[in-house]
């Protein structure tokens, strides 16, 4: 795996436990990469699909109306972007011959143009967040981003000028909202779907689609249990970070009846000869943390001590109890992901136990 750096967003109104600051108008990169279970699944209707109409229509459409409301950005310094008729050139005189495409021009035009509809929407959920209001129409936002995300991710196999092993949606960006999204949703509280129940007391399908197209997200970001190393070296810390904000994530989609079909769905079509093993194995260890998350008091633990990567439950001695997850630890204590502090909330061992997730799930 490629090292991926977490960027953290300050939050006001944080959980005890556990992204990235707005940047400017550039194509620079950013960033490298208790309640029972069953009785808060919620229901929705089935996920309408995004997968029509031309992608340069459908970015700058969402970029206006996600920009709507917020602060004014400078114009882009940067050069000529491709037209929309020129992502699908064709020949308007039959006398005249059709010139070359540049796979190479047309990726950069659309990496411009998906960088800045994940900045905006970063944006907009910061805003969000910080004043607990809008939270379902930038839900409704959130949803549409993660679906022309999955459908550019879709149609790029069949994009002819596309060079060899690059894709449509610009990595670096993909991670940024992945980040800031999960953290809104997994971490901060009242979180983004917390902030939705209030406001809107049915059930809202965009909650669904939002929860199942992010956990979608964190695989196509490499995010993998199974290859976190053992003894790792530096640069292999932060993927502790990124896998236990999925699994903070994927907590709620394992509430959620349809956000889980969505992510089947969206990983079943996906690429990878073992991404229903991935998807069962996180699910698992999701419904683990979830269902334990219900009775911290009572969840089975295993007996050895906490390791990097680990699910605990940790139990104080003033009576507080819970669940964490594990992203550094040294030999007196571990680091349990906080949104509050980007190395972790330090706890003593021997309040930690590594929480038995086989006998949970």
């Amino acid at each position: 795996m490629t090292a991926r750096q977490p960027v953290i967003i300050s939050a006001t109104r944080t959980a005890p436990f556990v992204g990235a600051t707005d940047p400017a108008e550039d194509e620079a990169p950013v960033g490298s990469r208790a309640i029972k279970l069953d009785d808060v699944r919620r229901r929705h209707a089935r996920p309408r699909s995004y997968a029509a109409g031309d992608v340069a229509v459908v970015i700058d459409l969402l970029i206006r109306r996600i920009s709507e409301g917020l602060p004014l950005v400078a114009a882009d310094a940067a050069p000529r972007e491709v037209e929309e008729s020129e992502l699908d050139p064709v020949e308007r005189e039959s006398s005249r011959a059709i010139a070359p495409v540049d796979g190479d021009a047309l990726v950069k035009a659309c990496h411009r143009k998906v960088r800045r509809l994940l900045r905006r929407m970063q944006t907009r959920l910061e805003q969000t967040m910080e004043s607990g209001t809008g939270a379902t129409r930038t839900t409704v936002q959130l949803a549409a981003v993660l679906g022309v995300l999955r459908w550019l991710r879709r149609i790029e196999r069949q994009v002819p000028w596309l060079p060899f092993d690059a894709s449509l949606v610009p990595e670096e960006a993909g991670d940024e909202l992945l980040w800031s999204a999960a953290r809104s949703i997994g971490l901060i509280r009242p979180s983004l779907v917390d902030l939705v129940n209030q406001e809107v007391p049915d059930s809202c399908e965009e909650v669904a689609l939002s929860l199942g197209l992010l956990g979608w997200l964190g695989r196509e970001a490499g995010i993998d249990v199974r290859a976190l190393a053992q003894y790792p070296e530096e640069e292999d810390l932060p993927w502790f970070h990124w896998t236990a904000v999925l699994l903070m994530l994927l907590q709620h989609v394992v509430l959620d009846e349809a956000s889980v079909k969505v992510l089947h769905e969206a990983v079943g079509d996906g690429r990878g000869a073992d991404r229903f093993t991935w998807l069962e194995i996180h699910l698992r260890m999701a419904r683990a943390a979830a269902r334990a998350a219900s009775s911290p008091d009572t969840a089975p633990v295993l007996k050895r001590a906490a390791r990097r990567g680990d699910i605990v439950r940790f139990k104080m001695r003033n009576g507080r109890s819970g669940i964490g997850f594990v992203v550094d630890v040294d030999e007196t204590k571990v680091r349990l992901l906080d949104a509050e502090n980007d190395d972790g909330r330090p706890v003593m061992r021997e309040f930690v136990a590594p929480l038995d997730v086989n006998a949970v799930a």
